[in-house]
């Protein structure tokens, strides 16, 4: 079950750099969504930590 969640921790980590990659690449200002995107991409990079820690 652990695998399981480290697994779907690194799909999201990848598809949010690449969402993030994109919009720099197309001149998008960095707004709210970036932001709050980034901040739930930092809170899950914390859970997967902590999940591999204990």
């Amino acid at each position: 079950m652990n695998l399981i969640s480290v697994i779907i921790y690194l799909i999201i980590l990848i598809f949010g750099v690449w969402v993030l990659y994109r919009g720099y690449k197309k001149g998008m200002e960095f707004g709210k969504f970036q932001y709050a995107f980034i901040v739930c991409l930092s809170a899950l990079f914390i859970c997967l930590l902590y999940s591999l820690f204990n």
